[in-house]
Parts: structure tokens; sequence; C-alpha cells
């Protein structure tokens, strides 16, 4: 099991919706 690998995609799904909610 690689916890890192679950850490960077959650904090990659977040940083996406971060970006969304800027750009809209």
């Amino acid at each position: 099991m690689s916890w890192k690998r679950g850490l960077f995609v959650r904090l990659s799904v977040i940083g996406v919706d971060m970006m969304q909610d800027m750009l809209y």
C-alpha cells in the first residue's frame, strides 16, 4: 500500500476543485 500516492491524488483533486472555483 502506498499512502503517499493516495495523498498525492487527493491533493491533486483538491487543487483542481480550487482552480475551478477561481476560474468560475
